[in-house]
């Protein structure tokens, strides 16, 4: 939904419309989708050491001076590579978690490449070496044929994949790109230049 500037401008005497009341809680409900934790470029992650790992590289761009440069992960289309990242969840948090960014193909793709997203909640009270992921979701992204542009892509993670995420607590994100998988059919490589969760808060 999109947030709007409602067409009622309260004032003394001016009776409020009942259009206003659908229209604050719109507003909230749009405001919800906002909600947002940034992993990468803000954080480079760490490297998972049961892959190859994301390759940490510069993108940059040629159109002028001085150049415009930016830190991308790259994903070939070889082998099996990720990249974790540990955050704490916000007291806000509420659920329907989606793995989102964007990447470009270097080279114009032809197929499609398949992301993985597992995710570890480190709950008070648990064991530190009991710790484990839940079970891996994946998602299948059309790679852009053209090269070179920005394109979005998202991975929805059911709730039944979220290892029991609560409020104001650690969770580790490992994100893959899983050349392995029968869905992966793209050779090409992949540049991913942010990477992010998306939630819903708490009451939504």
């Amino acid at each position: 939904m999109t947030f709007v500037i409602s067409t009622h401008n309260p004032a003394t005497g001016v009776t409020i419309p009942s259009t206003w009341g659908d229209e604050v809680n719109a507003n909230f409900v749009a405001l919800n989708g906002y909600f947002f934790s940034p992993l990468f470029p803000e954080s480079s992650g760490q490297v998972d050491t049961n892959t190859a790992g994301m390759l940490y590289a510069t993108g940059y761009g040629v159109a002028g001076t001085p150049l415009v440069e930016f830190p991308i992960l790259q994903a070939n289309g070889t082998a099996t590579s990720a990249r974790k990242w540990t955050r704490t969840t916000p007291p806000s948090y509420g659920g329907s978690l989606i793995i989102s960014g964007q990447y470009y193909m270097p080279v114009a793709g032809t197929a499609a490449f398949v992301l993985g997203v597992r995710v570890s909640a480190f709950s008070t009270g648990g064991t530190v070496t009991a710790e484990a992921f839940a079970t891996q979701v994946k998602g299948t992204v059309t790679a852009n044929t053209v090269a070179n542009k920005w394109t979005a892509f998202s991975v929805t993670i059911p709730t039944g994949n979220t290892d029991s995420m609560l409020s104001n607590i650690p969770v580790q994100i490992e994100f893959e790109r899983l050349p392995a998988d029968a869905g992966d059919t793209e050779a090409g490589t992949v540049n991913f230049s942010s990477i992010g969760a998306y939630f819903n808060a708490s009451g939504y």
